[in-house]
Formats: C-alpha cells, sequence, structure tokens
C-alpha cells in the first residue's frame, strides 16, 4: 500500500523551518563578518553555533518533510527553546502550529509502523 500524500501544513511547516533556518546562519555569517555591527558580546564561538544551529534546522525540515516524527519532535523542543524573540515567535510557533493540525497528525501517524 502507498503511504498517503504529504499534507500542505507539513510542507508548510518545513518551509517555515527553512526559512528560520536561513535566517539563523546569515545572522551568524553576518556576525562572523562584521561582529562590531551588532550590540551582542556574544564571543567567537555565536557565529559558529548560529550557523550550525541554521544547518541542524535544515536537515530536521527535510526529515520532517519526508514523514519523520522524531524531526518533528526535535523541532518541537528546538522551537521551544528558541522561544525568545519577536522574530523566533514570528516563525516557531506557525511551524509548531502547521506540523500539529490534525491532518499533519494523522500522517505521521499512518507513516509510524505499530509498536509490538
Amino acid at each position: 500500500m502507498e503511504p498517503a500524500p504529504r499534507p500542505r501544513n507539513v510542507t508548510i511547516a518545513a518551509t517555515i523551518w527553512i526559512v528560520f533556518a536561513v535566517i539563523l546562519a546569515l545572522g551568524g555569517l553576518s556576525y562572523a563578518l562584521n561582529p562590531e555591527a551588532t550590540n551582542l558580546n556574544a564571543g567567537p564561538f555565536a557565529p559558529v553555533f548560529l550557523i550550525g544551529l541554521g544547518a541542524a534546522f535544515v536537515i530536521l525540515a527535510i526529515r520532517l518533510r519526508k514523514g519523520g516524527n522524531g524531526a518533528r519532535i526535535a523541532l518541537t523542543v528546538m522551537g521551544a527553546l528558541l522561544l525568545v524573540g519577536v522574530w523566533t515567535v514570528l516563525f516557531v510557533v506557525p511551524a509548531l502550529v502547521f506540523q500539529f493540525l490534525p491532518d499533519s497528525n494523522a500522517w505521521f501517524k499512518a507513516l509510524t509502523p505499530p509498536k509490538e
């Protein structure tokens, strides 16, 4: 039996996560190129952390699109930990909502093999 097609909500959630990841990585790159441009005193590891975090979000978003429930859980935890600023809330909250709407839940459940 062929799996059901991916719900549009999952595609939207994954796209939001990828856009958020690109913004994080670009922020890290911008800080690396010009640390004096911000008021942050984040140290030399901040750009590496932001770029790495962005890469992790992209990888998890791709797995989310493929039906990875573990990726959905990881994105939820990581997103919840980052809910501190306005920009994060503007991206994280909608992505979380879309990935847990009823049709998204049904799709992930259908893809998850039953436990024995």
